[in-house]
């Protein structure tokens, strides 16, 4: 007995592929959804893992050493290399791996319990090229985001690319009342500078050489003298290469920056590191702790030094 063979006709074919697209629609979004929600819980396990080996850690090996109120920071290079956890992981919200400068901070509190806060630092992507440096030549500057208090404390290394630096200013911030302000001068053919923290102005450090290294941290400035402990809060962000005089973008200058770091007290909130991007060749700076990605606010381009493989 024979069959009848009917071919689909054209608006029947067309429905089929509609119907198949339609239900594409819904099933591809919803399956990278639940992939996405995947990743994420496999990292926030992670995260709480840390902490937990982090305590172990405590106990085994810093227990006695320390005290009420304390801070103490664990990395995870550390917990890497004593057998606590095997590898690093990537963030999915970013798509950044942790590096091993993660730091996990310890805290100890009246009842003789821990806090233990995981500080996310990360690699810098395959994306970026990290470079020597990165130059400005006066007209160039990068809105940090930072806005500075009597907390805030910084690691920077910076060079004169001409053997004489103009005056300008290296980094600041400042509304009417206060400042936080690294400036850099010439005088008698010698390179000076100054540093405003809240109200206070002091020569920062005479004599500057080419290669300059200067750090800010827990209120001692250059290990050379205290600071006098005042509360003040400059809602202005930070600018580089210029001064952000009250929102108003001045003193530029032209100087080569190799690395600075921002803290709020001990703990590392701007880790700046000198790359470019490659499919672009874009030239500013990667921030290790937040994975972002800062580039020019002036006219003109950075220049940059050799690439760092």
């Amino acid at each position: 007995m024979g069959f009848n063979k009917k071919a689909f006709t054209l608006v029947e074919v067309i429905g089929v592929i509609t119907i198949l697209s339609l239900m594409l629609l819904v099933t591809v979004p919803a399956l990278t959804k639940t992939l996405k929600r995947n990743e994420q819980k496999k990292y926030d396990d992670y995260i709480d893992n840390l902490r937990i080996v982090s305590e172990s850690y405590v106990v085994k090996q810093l227990k006695e050493g320390i005290v009420i109120g304390d801070e103490y920071y664990i990395t995870l290079g550390n917990l890497i290399d004593n057998g606590y956890i095997e590898n690093t992981i990537v963030n999915p919200e970013n798509e950044n791996k942790l590096s091993r400068d993660t730091q996990i901070k310890v805290t100890k509190n009246l009842d003789g319990s821990f806090n233990y806060n995981v500080m996310e630092h990360y690699i810098l992507p395959d994306d970026y090229m990290l470079v020597e440096y990165i130059e400005s030549t006066g007209t160039q500057y990068i809105n940090t985001g930072v806005l500075p208090n009597q907390n805030t404390g910084f690691d920077i290394s910076f060079s004169d690319p001409d053997g004489n630096i103009n005056s300008g200013t290296m980094m600041g911030s400042k509304n009417l009342e206060n400042g936080f302000v690294l400036t850099t001068y010439t005088n008698d053919d010698s390179l000076n500078g100054t540093f405003i923290y809240g109200k206070e102005i002091d020569d920062a450090q005479n004599n500057f050489d080419e290669d300059v290294h200067i750090s800010l941290k827990n209120k001692v400035y250059n290990e050379l003298f205290p600071l006098k402990t005042q509360q003040f809060a400059i809602n202005v962000p930070i600018v580089l290469f210029a001064l952000n005089d009250n929102n108003i973008v001045k003193e530029h200058i032209g100087i080569q920056l190799y690395g600075l770091k921002f803290y709020d007290g001990n703990d590392l909130i701007r880790d700046f590191v000198p790359c470019y991007r490659k499919k672009d060749g874009t030239v500013g700076l990667y921030d290790l702790a937040n994975a972002k990605f800062y580039t020019n606010n002036g006219t003109s381009e950075f220049q940059k030094g050799n690439d760092v493989q």
